[in-house]
């Protein structure tokens, strides 16, 4: 019997918990979330607080997930073991970079491919 006990699942598990000390805040609408738990865990997000936008996104022994594809808005992520602990909320914000910045930086580009191509396309100037 003392032998199950010592290669049976631990006695007292500690709730899983996530990596990250603190909130997360993308502009990209992605981020990488790790954890650490003792058991697998399912990761659970919800927008805005709302039980009804509850979703998996994960179940298994991994340690991180990817998320992304998400619009502007205030999630929180929770993990649950499957002794029923579940981890400590973490709250991550997405806040997308706005439209005008994102076409300036395409306009820059342009500009100077064009110069390049410009410079290429007159040559050296000793001939």
């Amino acid at each position: 019997m003392l032998l199950l006990a010592a290669f049976g699942a631990p006695l007292h598990a500690a709730a899983p918990r996530f990596v990250q000390p603190g909130a997360i805040t993308s502009d990209t609408g992605y981020a990488m979330i790790g954890w650490s738990a003792d058991a697998p865990v399912t990761l659970t997000m919800l927008r805005n607080d709302d039980p009804a936008t509850a979703r998996t996104l994960y179940s298994g022994s991994n340690s991180a997930s990817f998320v992304s594809g998400l619009e502007d808005g205030r999630y929180t992520l929770f993990l649950r073991d499957k002794a029923g602990l579940r981890s400590a909320p973490l709250e991550l914000t997405v806040i997308h970079q706005p439209l005008a910045h994102a076409l300036l930086l395409v306009a820059m580009g342009a500009l100077i491919f064009l110069a390049i191509v410009a410079t290429i396309l007159r040559g050296p100037r000793d001939e």
